[in-house]
């Protein structure tokens, strides 16, 4: 039987690309990104302070139910580089705490200035395609320079692995929907 040969050198350095690894991988893991609100801070101010520089509120800030019993606060805006649609982001309340986990509602499919979008309302909504609830924004359009009258629809958000995504299939259902209840009614 022969000697088995060992090469430490090799080992040593599987050794140390293995700790790098399990030392470098937690941070690439958690890129969430959170932020404190205050004690007693209105959500008002609270989303305002998280919006991206030069953005506007275009709909007043809401909280909502998305999760169980944790209130969220949404806000929906419009930055400098959109002329004519909306973004929006999320606040999610970690358990117990201040500490909100900033997430961004999936980009809208309009062409930004072909549209002249007004957020009517923003609300959440109980589904039998999705565990959570999902997250409304209803909305009414006109097509700049089209001479047609407005139109009105809604964008429906849910959230998957902490990203919030768009159900196509539900926002369809949702053209012409003027209020809550007629888009509640639709989503059944």
């Amino acid at each position: 039987m022969g000697k088995t040969n060992i090469n430490y050198r090799n080992k040593k350095y599987v050794f140390i690309n293995t700790f790098l690894i399990f030392m470098l991988f937690p941070l690439f893991t958690w890129s969430a990104e959170f932020v404190q609100r205050k004690s007693g801070e209105s959500i008002q101010t609270f989303a305002q302070s998280v919006l991206p520089r030069d953005a506007e509120l275009v709909h007043p800030t809401v909280e909502v139910t998305i999760q169980g019993s944790s209130r969220a606060v949404v806000a929906i805006y419009r930055d400098k580089k959109q002329s004519t649609n909306f973004s929006g982001l999320v606040l999610l309340p970690e358990e117990k705490s201040q500490k909100y986990q900033v997430t961004h509602l999936a980009a809208i499919k309009e062409a930004d200035g072909l549209f002249d979008i007004e957020v009517k309302s923003v609300f959440t909504a109980k589904t039998k395609h999705h565990d959570n609830n999902g997250l409304v924004v209803l909305y009414s359009y006109y097509r700049l320079g089209s001479g047609e009258e407005n139109g009105d629809a809604a964008y429906f958000y849910y959230l998957d692995d902490g990203s919030w995504k768009i159900d196509e299939e539900l926002s369809d259902r949702l053209v012409g929907v003027k209020n809550a209840k007629q888009a509640k009614t639709r989503l059944k």
